[in-house]
């Protein structure tokens, strides 16, 4: 086998994002084309290699696989780094990038397939979409000759292969996209003027007349190769279930009442329902907000199942789900669970705010269920429902809704993983979607347990200049040094506030952020921020605590008080992997314990006590 292969189809646009990529980098490759030809050795060592994910584009470089195209450019990027970076060596235009090509993917990709798969009603909403879509991209892009600004790069990757595309969505669709979008079919024309994607997208009409041939065979169940391309909807396929191979029992923590301990019952095999998926739980996160459920400082439906940071594999689909998430996650994909599990349909999720969403607080936070009304759980011994707090997920088995779900590469492993789900995903929501810490920005955290020390990398990662760690514990604080602080304050030594004020040279920093939840630390964060600054609120306190602020200070100084409970699991979860991934989290220094299904009680019981530094892991499975 030569160094480098691509298995591919001819006119798939993922493909051809990875084809670019290679001639930006002056790569030489072997090419094969998986529809035309007998791929039978190639496919069996993809199997033996990856016996999960068989789509393409899949690169083979020294026999190991590299999967899904984004994935794939990265790794040219890194592997042939000489020359034409394609990503940017800042932490935060390398996570702007990522997430207008995660915007690609999530938003473009699927309304454009629509538009030449549907009819009626269906097919002019997904024009709208396309188009809507593509204004925001246009928008983003604003003067620049490129997405990279002045250089060539990964969003332009991403999103160039489309244009192959545009004359096919515009006959079925009955419109022009560019008198829709002028500025982007300009920079369209600008790419072309490149050898590398020139000679890399196929004639656009010779696209449009392979669809019309495809789609003649649409819902026909003989026709393997369309249903397996990347652009083709199959309506034909069907949920799968692993019930031939799952127990007929499983076991979880139930939370009885305030002051009594968790026990481990038996329960019936949760079921999923459409839209959802059940997973073999292997790790779950020890949260505070659990604790405060137990300690009954906040009102939950009882008895229930608290968790809500998990990792674990999908082993069952609900009937009738959508066949977009059985291809997003099929059985046997190793994933991550995050605690806010956004319903995809209200008024705040089709704007993009799954974290404001109206079934997840109106279900599972105020009932204890999932968005039909109902829990999953069910006690073996009687039958009795238990709620959930989130998808319940300190168990054997939870069921969550798919989109909670993203999928965890096989690179990371599965306990230390699961903080992403919570701790890094309620910090991530904070800087990045409340706070908006940019480049050059100060930051200080109050708080520096789970949450806030994620919040310290994060903060990093994006690029802030000063990360004051504020706690009582100088174990604490020499670990958030560790994630990347610059300065630390120890508040049971010394005024917090003054120290942070001299400091920073009598300024304040530009965003405070309070991972605590109580009233005194609330007064604090809002002191801490300079002029214009931004105090941000992510700690959960006891029903009924009551913050105060000098309502002077803030009229006159323009001082924002923001809360925010968590991040957006649809656009922030896939982004908090791959940055986990390329190793800008450090996440074996951020779980600092670990404890078996059978302590899950005494891991509270630690938590409570402060004897936790960090975050701490329970193994399940």
């Amino acid at each position: 086998m030569a160094e480098i292969v691509l298995l591919n189809s001819w006119f798939n646009p993922f493909g051809m994002r990875v084809m670019i990529a290679l001639a930006e980098k002056g790569v030489t490759y072997e090419y094969i084309e998986q529809v035309q030809e007998d791929l039978t050795n190639k496919i069996s060592l993809l199997q033996e290699i990856s016996p999960i994910h068989k789509g393409i584009p899949v690169l083979i470089h020294n026999e190991r696989v590299v999967r899904e195209s984004l994935t794939i450019v990265e790794y040219i990027d890194k592997v042939w780094d000489e020359n034409n970076q394609l990503l940017s060596s800042d932490f935060y235009g390398r996570a702007e990038a990522r997430f207008w090509a995660d915007f690609i993917d999530l938003k473009v990709y699927h309304v454009s397939r629509k538009i030449w798969t549907s009819k009626g009603e269906e097919l002019e909403m997904a024009k709208k979409g396309f188009i809507e879509s593509l204004k925001k991209l246009e928008e983003f892009l604003g003067g620049k000759p490129y997405f990279g600004g002045e250089s060539f790069g990964f969003v332009d990757v991403a999103l160039i292969p489309f244009y192959s595309w545009f004359f096919t969505f515009e006959k079925f669709g009955n419109f022009k996209v560019e008198a829709e979008c002028p500025e982007l079919i300009a920079w369209a024309k600008r790419c072309m003027q490149r050898e590398s994607v020139s000679n890399t997208l196929v004639d656009e009409k010779e696209v449009y007349e392979a669809v019309l041939e495809y789609q003649n065979h649409l819902f026909s169940p003989n026709n393997s190769h369309f249903h397996n391309h990347p652009m083709a909807v199959n309506p034909q396929q069907q949920p799968n279930s692993g019930d031939g191979g799952l127990p007929s029992y499983m076991r979880g923590a139930v939370f009885w009442e305030p002051s009594k301990p968790l026990t481990i019952e038996e329960f019936h095999m949760p079921k999923p329902k459409a839209g959802e998926v059940l997973v073999k739980t292997k790790a779950c996160g020890v949260c505070h907000s659990d604790l405060h459920i137990l300690k009954g400082e906040l009102p939950f439906s009882s008895p229930c199942v608290v968790g809500h940071e998990i990792t674990g594999e999908v082993v069952e689909h609900g009937p009738l789900s959508d066949p977009k998430i059985i291809e997003r996650l099929p059985l046997g994909s190793r994933v991550i669970g995050a605690f806010i599990m956004p319903c995809g349909n209200c008024s705040y999720c089709s704007k993009g705010h799954d974290d404001l969403c109206e079934a997840y607080f109106a279900y599972n936070r105020a009932k204890g269920t999932l968005y039909d009304g109902e829990t999953r759980l069910f006690l073996r011994s009687n039958g009795k429902p238990i709620f959930m707090f989130s998808m319940g997920g300190l168990a054997e088995y939870c069921v969550v809704p798919a989109n909670a779900v993203s999928v965890l590469p096989h690179s990371l492993p599965y306990n230390e993983s699961a903080i992403l789900g919570c701790a890094f995903f309620t910090a991530y929501g904070a800087m990045a979607h409340a706070a908006e810490v940019r480049p050059g920005d100060s930051v200080a955290v109050i708080g520096t347990g789970g949450v806030g020390s994620s919040c310290v990398q994060i903060a990093r990662a994006f690029g802030a200049s000063d990360i004051i760690a504020v706690d009582i514990q100088d174990e604490k604080l020499e670990k958030a040094k560790i994630f990347g602080a610059t300065h630390t304050i120890n508040s049971a030594k010394e005024d917090p506030v003054a120290k942070l004020i001299e400091i920073t040279g009598g300024k304040g920093v530009d965003v405070a952020v309070e991972a605590l939840g109580r009233p005194q630390t609330f007064s604090q964060c809002t002191l801490m921020v300079k002029d214009g600054g931004k105090a941000v609120m992510l700690g959960l306190a006891k029903a009924g605590s009551v913050g105060e602020v000098d309502i002077n200070r803030l009229v006159r100084k323009k001082i924002q008080i923001i809360g925010s409970c968590g991040g957006r699991a649809r656009q922030d979860l896939p982004k908090l992997t791959r940055l986990a991934e390329s190793g800008i989290f450090n996440l074996s220094h951020a779980v600092s314990r670990t404890y078996k299904f059978e302590e899950a009680g005494k891991a509270f019981q630690d938590l409570n006590e402060g004897k936790i530094v960090g975050r701490a892991v329970i193994e399940i499975m």
